[in-house]
């Protein structure tokens, strides 16, 4: 069937909570569980979509919230994704697989061209050299040390180290990378690591001559439908007119005035440049785009489509999920916060089930 169009559905909703999409008798009982998981929590944003083989067969819209200059969120809405990023650089690892370009033991930095650490006060890993593009995929290369505060996590100390007034770039991020100390023998140890799919984003646009979000629309989402992915900008001043604005109580330094040491919301410039870490954390797109990915790519990992393979992001002010399920349908949801009204993170275990067993 073809995809939803956005109307208003208010009917069967409490003031203070609208339901956008088209009405639907098969899942209205989904319609109510996000609503409960939604007011449960104080979430004013969220999307839920439902696919099957590629074509979205539900697609709804929800806001949770009095104030009557809220934007409402409709199925078409844009939400960061957290680390449901990750998918899109698996596809196109995949789709540079099968053409030959890269191959699995292709070796990260020296393709990437990196000779030099961004500070004169690092030395390289003697075994930085021998991470491949494959042990980046699967978590492998060593790059990050759990037990210490994650470089993309700290991007204004980065900048004020390297004399920066403005944000980090690309390449000073990849050559800070280059000159940290890996955490274990590439190859041998599985640590998650969002600079792994950081450095595949910049080894997909060494391979491809392109900017890594334009590749991957034009080339992993156009071809099956979806037209809506974005970066999500840094600064509020760049969100996209249909993307959802988003909630988190927490503050950082700025990473785009690094020297002025301006206090921003996280969501806002406090954590990290968004245009740098495209790859593994920033994209930000609709939820029923979620779902119809799902249905032709594997969510974590390489390849097609995998049933029973899911993946879920979580970064101050967002939350997502994606999950494909062994009947041939996928579900996929976003919301514009990871926490509560008391700024804990919630559990998403409880809706994930529901849907689990209801779709």
């Amino acid at each position: 069937m073809p995809t939803p169009t956005p109307t208003a559905t208010p009917t069967a909703s409490p003031v203070g909570f609208t339901i956008t999409g088209t009405p639907s008798t098969t899942y209205a009982t989904l319609d109510a569980e996000m609503q409960s998981f939604m007011q449960q929590y104080g979430i004013r944003a969220g999307e839920l979509a439902i696919g099957k083989a590629g074509t979205v067969v539900f697609s709804h819209g929800y806001t949770n919230s009095t104030d009557p200059t809220y934007a409402i969120t409709q199925p078409t809405s844009i939400m960061r994704i957290a680390s449901n990023s990750k998918a899109f650089v698996t596809g196109a690892i995949t789709k540079l697989y099968a053409a030959g370009t890269i191959a699995p033991s292709t070796l990260a930095y020296p393709y990437l061209g990196v000779t030099q650490p961004l500070l004169s006060s690092q030395t390289p890993d003697p075994n930085a050299n021998a991470i491949t593009v494959q042990e980046l995929v699967d978590h492998t290369a060593g790059l990050h040390n759990p037990d210490e505060f994650a470089p993309e996590f700290n991007m204004q100390s980065i900048e004020i180290a390297a004399g920066n007034t403005g944000p980090l770039t690309d390449a000073q991020f990849t050559a800070y990378l280059y000159g940290q100390p890996l955490y274990s023998i590439p190859g041998t140890t599985v640590v998650y690591s969002n600079e792994g799919y950081y450095l595949l984003a910049r080894i997909v646009e060494k391979a491809t001559g392109q900017r890594y979000i334009d590749w991957i629309n034009a080339n992993l989402l156009a071809p099956i439908g979806i037209d809506d992915a974005v970066v999500s900008a840094t600064a509020l001043s760049g969100r996209r007119p249909n993307e959802v604005t988003y909630d988190d109580p927490y503050t950082g330094y700025s990473v785009l005035t690094p020297q002025a040491y301006d206090l921003v919301p996280d969501t806002y410039g406090g954590l990290y440049v968004n245009e740098v870490l495209d790859g593994p954390t920033t994209v930000a797109v609709s939820a029923q785009s979620l779902a119809k990915y799902a249905g032709h790519y594997n969510v974590y990992g390489l390849g097609g489509r995998v049933p029973g393979s899911t993946r879920d992001g979580s970064i101050n002010g967002t939350s997502s999920w994606m999950e494909s399920l062994g009947d041939g349908y996928d579900f996929a949801f976003i919301f514009n916060t990871r926490v509560d009204r008391s700024g804990n993170d919630f559990d998403l275990t409880p809706l994930t089930s529901y849907l689990e067993e209801r779709i």
